[in-house]
């Protein structure tokens, strides 16, 4: 089972492959919310690849605060 990123940059097209089991070719990143009531980050990722890939997911990262995770 592969890792949740603690970090952005983790959020590559070979991370989504394997846990979407898909064909990503490319993604981009964007951050939309943090600190809006919830613990943790929300990215919007915009994929491209294979014809049966959705044309954005949504990623939660773990809060950057250690003591709340």
């Amino acid at each position: 089972m592969p890792l949740i990123p603690l970090d952005p940059s983790g959020i590559t097209a070979e991370w989504l492959s394997e846990v979407l089991n898909a064909d990503v070719r490319a993604c981009k990143v964007e951050q939309i919310a943090i600190g809006v009531g919830l613990l943790g980050r929300l990215f919007r990722v915009h994929l491209q690849g294979g014809p049966d890939l959705p044309a954005t997911v949504i990623v939660k990262l773990p809060t950057l605060d250690a003591t709340a995770r």
